[in-house]
This record gives C-alpha cells, sequence and structure tokens, in this order.
C-alpha cells in the first residue's frame, strides 16, 4: 500500500476557492437576477452592496474589474476576511510565537490569504507586511504542528492525532510522514510478532 499522495499547493488553493467570501460588486445585476449555485442561490448583485460569493466567483469578477473585496463584511457563518488585517495577523504572530497550542484558523486561512495577496492587493492595505506576516504566521504554525508529531510516541501511531486547530496547508506538509512513519511501524510490530 502507498503512502497518500499530498495535494499540491495549486489543488490547495482550488479547494479555498470554494470558501465563501465578501465582495462589492461595481455593477447592477439585471432584476430577479439572482444566481444558482452548486452551494446555494446568490442575490442579485447591487453595485455598493456586500454579497457573500464563492471565493472563485469573487476571483473570477475581481479580475474583470467587477468588485473589490470587502475585508470586514462577514457570512453567514460569522466568517470574514477581517484577519487579513495586518493589526489582527501582528498579534496572531505574537500568540503563535509565544503560545501552545496553535490558535483555531479556517481550515483553507493560507491559501485563502495567500489569493487574496496575489489577486486582490487593491482590497488591502498594506500587502507586503500582510504577506510578510503571514509567511511568518505559516512558519510558526507549521514548526509547532512538526513538533506535536515528534512528540508523540511511536507506539500511539496506530492511535488518531486530533490536527483540529491545523488547515489544510499544514496538514498537508506532514500527510505523507504521519502515512509512512506508520506503515513502517507496523511492519516492525509485524516482524517481532
Amino acid at each position: 500500500m502507498q503512502a497518500a499522495s499530498c495535494f499540491t499547493s495549486a489543488e490547495l488553493r482550488f479547494l479555498a476557492e470554494d470558501v465563501p467570501t465578501s465582495v462589492i460588486p461595481n455593477f447592477n445585476g439585471r432584476k430577479g437576477g439572482d444566481v444558482t449555485l452548486l452551494q446555494g442561490k446568490i442575490n442579485a448583485f447591487n453595485a455598493t452592496e456586500a454579497l457573500m460569493v464563492p471565493f472563485w466567483m469573487g476571483l473570477h469578477l475581481k479580475r474583470q474589474g467587477k468588485c473589490t473585496f470587502s475585508v470586514s463584511t462577514l457570512d453567514r457563518k460569522g466568517h470574514s476576511l477581517e484577519w487579513l488585517k495586518e493589526s489582527r495577523l501582528s498579534s496572531a504572530v505574537q500568540q503563535e510565537k509565544h503560545l501552545d497550542p496553535p490558535q483555531r484558523l479556517e481550515f483553507h486561512a493560507i491559501e485563502t490569504a495567500e489569493l487574496m495577496c496575489r489577486y486582490a492587493r487593491e482590497d488591502m492595505l498594506n500587502w507586503h507586511s500582510t504577506n510578510d506576516l503571514l509567511s511568518e504566521l505559516n512558519s510558526y504554525r507549521k514548526q509547532k504542528l512538526r513538533q506535536y508529531v515528534f512528540r508523540r510516541n511511536p507506539a500511539n501511531l496506530t492511535r488518531a492525532y486530533y490536527f483540529s486547530d491545523y488547515g489544510a496547508n499544514e496538514l498537508n506538509s506532514i500527510r505523507d510522514f504521519i502515512a509512512q512513519s506508520s506503515r513502517i511501524y507496523r511492519s516492525i510490530l509485524a516482524e517481532k510478532e
């Protein structure tokens, strides 16, 4: 049995594009022009009124110059991109640096942030600093994850690990290691029996 293959960065970004996000269109859709998607219905577009759309749709509209991302508007579940503000990220980096366990972030937070820094820079204040802070945050979180995995007793590799505070990007970085370590440990146990 082969180890589970890891997703590429592009595949993780693709999966992150389903995350709901808030945009402010700069055009008016036709009256009653609701859009029906697999995830649900999106109300008609009204200029200057924030609207929840899948991230992929926001990116598509952004590339066409038809919207801006709204960093502070909440979606139906209370999520927003407000954590991308420089002050929030700076605080998050300090917490990651000095506190254990890691703080909980959205599952696709890193990928969403990368997409925002790449395609919606003008909707963010000081995106260079935001990008640097994201890199630093990601580095601390991956370091904590590695420490968490290496602190585990090899005898417990057959038990469940709980990674609820980590995101897709971070878990993907250790996926092969966990699978291979578990398989090697089981084969060693089988040889001893």
